[in-house]
Parts: structure tokens; sequence; C-alpha cells
């Protein structure tokens, strides 16, 4: 069981590390599993990442201002996280 657990630790270290690379290589972020939720503002859609130095890394190498990502919160993206904020009165 200890063995299996370090060998899914070591597999995702691994993808993530790989993930950052193809996401910026210009960026070096660790590999950790902290994930944090984001919002576009300009398209209203949110995005997770999978560290909060992925989020910057990614909106360091984005061209325009349209395209970046603004933190949120700790914690992945979900309806039930984003339900739970309260509505505007548009």
């Amino acid at each position: 069981m200890r063995a299996a657990t370090v060998l899914f630790v070591g597999l995702v270290a691994a993808v993530l590390l790989v993930q950052c690379l193809a996401v910026c290589p210009q960026c070096s972020c660790p590999a950790s599993y902290e994930p944090v939720c984001s919002y576009n503002k300009v398209t209203g859609r949110y995005r997770g990442y999978s560290s909060r130095c992925v989020l910057d890394c990614t909106n360091k190498c984005r061209k325009g201002e349209n395209d970046k990502f603004e933190f949120r919160f700790n914690g992945r993206c979900g309806k039930k996280r984003i339900a739970s904020r309260p509505r505007s009165n548009e």
C-alpha cells in the first residue's frame, strides 16, 4: 500500500511538472497539488489550476489582458462552491 501511494504521488508530481513546462517554458513551479480557482472577467468563466504558481505563470505567458485569469480562492472550482456565492441584483 505504501509503495502504491509513493508511486501515485510521484506520477502526480511528474504530470504537474510536465503541465507547468507545457504552460510556459520560462516559468518554474514546484510539483505540488494545491488547487486554486480563478476567474476571467471578460468571458465570465472559472478555471482551476493545480497551484497558484501555475496560475501566475500562465498569466505571464498570456498575450492579452482579456486572456488572463484572476485568483478567486484556494480549492477546486465547482458548482457547489460557485453556487454558494451570493447572486448580484443585475
